[in-house]
């Protein structure tokens, strides 16, 4: 699911990311919003728009959160370092 896969890239460099693309990240967060609602039901009843809508859920509450956020950053940098 290409939704999951940008998500994915898009925690990465919140976490891992210039601070440039943390801002641009930021500045586009009403994109990540719209996530939030996604459904996709596939034709035997799963859904499998539940994993994009949580992902999107954490990858906005990191960015709606500049303490979690710096976390999230730290804990990154010091794993990086090892």
């Amino acid at each position: 699911m290409d939704f999951m896969k940008a998500l994915a890239v898009i925690e990465y460099l919140l976490a891992n990311g210039a601070e440039r693309a943390v801002d641009e990240i930021t500045d586009n967060s009403s994109q990540i919003v719209k996530l939030t609602s996604f459904e996709y039901v596939e034709s035997n009843g799963k859904d499998v728009g539940l994993n994009v809508r949580k992902k999107a859920e954490t990858v906005l509450s990191i960015v709606d959160n500049r303490d979690k956020l710096q976390q999230v950053r730290e804990k990154a940098a010091a794993t990086r370092d090892k």
